[in-house]
Parts: C-alpha cells; sequence; structure tokens
C-alpha cells in the first residue's frame, strides 16, 4: 500500500466513526486546535494526520 492511499483509507475511517457516532467535524476541529478546513483534508487523505492528532482523537 502507497503512502498516500494509507492516508486516504486512515481519512476515510475517521470519517466514518466520526458519523457513526454523530459528532460534527467542527467540533473535533476544535478539540485538535486545527481548522475545520484542516480537519477536512485529514478525512479527504489530502493531508498526513500527525500522530499527535490521532492520539488525541482516541
Amino acid at each position: 500500500m502507497e503512502t498516500s492511499d494509507f492516508y486516504a483509507v486512515l481519512g476515510h475511517r475517521i470519517q466514518s466513526r466520526r458519523k457513526e457516532l454523530g459528532i460534527v467535524t467542527v467540533k473535533l476541529a476544535q478539540k485538535l486546535n486545527i481548522s475545520q478546513q484542516q480537519f477536512n483534508r485529514y478525512e479527504r487523505g489530502v493531508s498526513k494526520i500527525s500522530l499527535h492528532h490521532l492520539i488525541e482523537l482516541y
């Protein structure tokens, strides 16, 4: 699996879980102290989420 594929799959899993829990992106972005746009980039796999932010989500 290529790195870009990994982040796309990871982003999709983050998005799926967020929707299962009924959480809006703005709340998670605030929790991570990032913009909503940056969080959306993580979910789309456009930006690589840092390990620190990934741990903060869980």
